[in-house]
């Protein structure tokens, strides 16, 4: 996790109007480490902590939703917003959420900064948009008491 988090602020520092945000994983406590590291890469990232902030009001301002392989990319879609699945090691199962909900799945480190640069100003989604709005229905949306049901199935599809 470490690596992909050094890389992308590798990637993205020398990008204007980019504001990075790093929320740590709620059993994560080693904010030094985050803070270090954004320092090494003379990165404006923030880091942010789960107890410290809130995660939809993080998500409400965000533009765009990155993340390696976390749940975090179901509440991004409850927000309607951009997603990209980090998937360098090649772990994530094609039938999972990820691939249905995320704007683009990135699986090498060469594709990495083009795909995020189109994503972040592309504004055209229609199709991803249409794919998006039948997931947050399907999974969020329908008032018929099996929401647990729905998202337990989502997760099983992710290990």
């Amino acid at each position: 996790m470490t690596s992909i988090i050094h890389f992308i602020l590798q990637q993205t520092k020398s990008l204007e109007g980019i504001q990075l945000i790093i929320k740590m994983h709620p059993k994560d406590d080693n904010k030094e480490f985050y803070k270090n590291l954004i320092k090494e890469e003379n990165s404006d990232a923030i880091v942010t902590m789960e107890d410290k902030a809130d995660l939809y009001e993080q998500l409400y301002i965000s533009d765009l939703i990155l993340t390696e392989g976390s749940t975090v990319a179901l509440d991004a879609l409850i927000f309607a917003k951009k997603i990209i699945i980090i998937d360098f090691n090649k772990r994530i199962n094609p039938r999972s959420y990820y691939y249905n909900a995320s704007d683009i799945v990135i699986s090498e480190k060469a594709d990495f900064i083009e795909n995020f640069k189109k994503i972040l100003t592309e504004s055209n989604q229609k199709v991803k948009n249409h794919r998006k709005k039948e997931l947050q229905k399907k999974f969020f949306y329908k008032i018929d008491f099996e929401a647990s049901k729905r998202i337990s199935e989502i997760l099983s599809y992710s290990l």
